[in-house]
């Protein structure tokens, strides 16, 4: 008996127009009914992941839900988190060990938070390092773009990237980077580069080879580097909440389709549980876990409909 669910949300819940059919939010409401919870844990930011969370709590085809002006665009303005001292690493609250188990795993697993909004984890970016991913010459053929605890923040605009959060609204704001990373500068989650991926491949060699002990990269898409604090990771942080929680990967069915998906798959995999490829998976990915089976194309809702068999077969459930 499976009693929660973990899911990626791009390339394996939301389909290839990067939203949540009325399908899949009927089968989780059933899952859900049923007495197991859901946990998406996404290289997207938290604001952004919640919209998607509450539009899974609606009835499936309900469009009486946020208006495109209610939803969170970010506030542009530093963190609620803030510290002048470099100990980046944050556990602000205890909500999980207190039974909340449905929660949000954002930024690649930088910040956990409850569904409510509250902090559980955050590991944000060092100084030093973070001057260098934001100044430095070598990433001036790609679109840099800062995730905070509350904001995603653009020095120049990309309108391309807003087409990846149309059911959630949420959007980045143009500031300017020469205060972040100065000593009263906000806490920063994660740095994304978005470009073209082959000359993204030789760029994530490069910030390996000079902060390596710092900093830890993965690719969420093929023209999305993304950059956290070193030991960060999806699997990392989930590993954590199941702690707190007190299940273990055995109590889990987990889907993923990415290599920001790598650790978290080998973690219920290794412990028990079942856990998916989606047949649109990075190639990389694929020959990373072979072992592991396939869920189906995220095209076809196929996280659905491997729930909905497993919710025929009583396998889901016992919150």
């Amino acid at each position: 008996m499976y009693k929660l669910v973990v899911s990626d949300l791009d390339g394996t819940l939301l389909g290839p127009d990067h939203r949540l059919g009325d399908y899949t939010r009927g089968v989780l409401t059933r899952v859900r009914a049923a007495g197991a919870d859901l946990v998406l844990a996404s290289g997207r930011h938290f604001m952004d992941i919640r919209v998607l969370a509450r539009l899974l709590a609606e009835p499936a085809g309900d469009q009486a839900g946020q208006r495109s002006d209610e939803r969170p665009r970010g506030s542009g303005v530093p963190s609620a988190i803030d510290s002048a001292d470099d100990d980046r690493e944050r556990s602000p609250g205890t909500g999980a060990a207190q039974g909340q188990t449905e929660c949000l795993i954002s930024c690649n697993g930088a910040a956990v938070n409850t569904a409510d909004g509250q902090l559980l984890q955050a590991t944000c970016l060092g100084r030093e390092p973070l001057g260098f991913l934001l100044r430095d010459p070598l990433f001036r053929d790609v679109h840099t773009n800062v995730f905070l605890t509350d904001a995603w923040l653009v020095e120049q605009a990309e309108p391309s990237l807003l087409r990846y959060h149309q059911d959630s609204g949420f959007r980045y704001q143009v500031a300017d980077f020469a205060r972040l990373d100065g000593p009263d500068g906000p806490n920063v989650l994660k740095v994304f580069y978005y470009g073209e991926h082959d000359h993204l491949v030789a760029l994530e060699a490069e910030i390996l080879a000079r902060h390596g002990d710092a900093l830890g990269t993965t690719f969420s898409l093929p023209q999305t580097l993304e950059v956290m604090a070193a030991g960060v990771s999806k699997g990392a942080a989930l590993a954590r909440l199941l702690a707190d929680i007190g299940l273990t990967s055995a109590d889990v069915v987990c889907y993923g389709d990415g290599l920001n998906d790598l650790e978290m798959l080998q973690l219920i995999a290794d412990g028990g549980g079942l856990a998916l490829l989606m047949d649109n998976a990075d190639a990389r990915l694929h020959a990373a876990l072979p072992h592991l089976p396939r869920a189906g194309g995220h095209a076809d809702e196929a996280v659905a409909r491997h729930l909905e068999g497993l919710l025929a077969d009583g396998l889901l459930g016992g919150r």
